[in-house]
């Protein structure tokens, strides 16, 4: 059996501009769907928000991390755009070579501090780890979140317009 294909994702040239400040947190509402059950949400999201934060590193994005620290409202009203993961999924498949995954991560992207236009994203990608090799979900979910610097959607949500700025 063939495995159907997915949402394909390359460099169109385009020069997107990497100006926002971002911020990367999980959606209230989030809904993860995993293959292994000792995954917990949690987990799921201490593994995924990271990956998220470093390829909008990769792109070019400035990224604001809050860990243990106070707050301020100058450091609040610094950020651009909040990134919330609002949906992950992710289906195992064996394959003659070994094992598919195929995975899909839903983004929303807020505009800050205005919150007046959120956009959805939909983001894709599959991992084949051979048969006599494995990979840690760290290497298989960062294949799918690689893929965020070729989504048009996710990085024409990023851009900074005048209407953005304070």
């Amino acid at each position: 059996a063939e495995i159907p294909p997915i949402q394909e994702y390359s460099d169109d040239g385009r020069h997107w501009n990497t100006d926002a400040i971002c911020w990367v947190s999980v959606a209230d509402d989030a809904k993860w769907n995993t293959i292994e059950s000792e995954y917990a949400s949690a987990e799921l999201s201490n593994l995924i928000v990271p990956l998220v934060r470093d390829e909008l590193r990769n792109i070019g994005h400035p990224v604001i991390v809050f860990l243990n620290q106070y707050i301020t409202r100058e450091k609040r009203l610094s950020i651009q755009k909040v990134i919330f993961c609002k949906e992950f999924e992710i289906k195992k498949t064996m394959v003659r070579e070994g094992i598919c995954y195929d995975m899909h991560l839903t983004l929303e992207v807020v505009n800050y501090p205005q919150q007046e236009q959120t956009t959805l994203c939909q983001v894709w990608g599959r991992s084949l780890v051979d048969k006599d090799k494995t990979a840690s979900w760290d290497d298989i979910y960062r294949v799918c979140v690689s893929n965020l610097r070729y989504a048009p959607e996710f990085r024409e949500a990023l851009e900074v317009d005048a209407s953005d700025q304070m």
